[in-house]
């Protein structure tokens, strides 16, 4: 009898319709779990997105609308209108911008997502 290759075990926990979808999708295939889960991994790519470090510049700068915000707060709080009056359009662009970038840079990580 060969020496079997194989010998190592992966446990996989699956939901009652995800392991119904896996059945289906390896008797489609007609190749045996084992088989079949070895040429997905064989033949897919995995994206690794670094999301933190492509988010710091926007995060670091809603923090300082944040904080504008809040020194706005104060002035309106202490009588003094103007300085609010005066910069809360401003403000409101940037958050404007922030939010189009931030929905810009998810939305592209959905279209490159990859679907197997």
């Amino acid at each position: 009898m060969p020496e079997r290759k194989r010998y190592r075990q992966v446990c996989l926990r699956l939901t009652d319709d995800e392991y119904a979808l896996f059945e289906k999708k390896c008797s489609d295939s007609g190749m045996s779990k084992t088989d079949f889960l070895v040429s997905v991994l064989k033949n897919s790519t995995v994206k690794v997105y670094r999301i933190e470090e492509a988010l710091r510049p926007m995060m670091k700068e809603l923090r300082y609308i944040g904080s504008n915000i809040n020194q706005l707060a104060y002035f309106s709080n202490i009588g003094q209108e103007q300085p609010v009056r005066d910069n809360i359009e401003s403000i409101r662009k940037s958050h404007n911008r922030l939010t189009a970038e931030i929905s810009g840079f998810l939305k592209a990580l959905r279209c490159n997502a990859d679907v197997w």
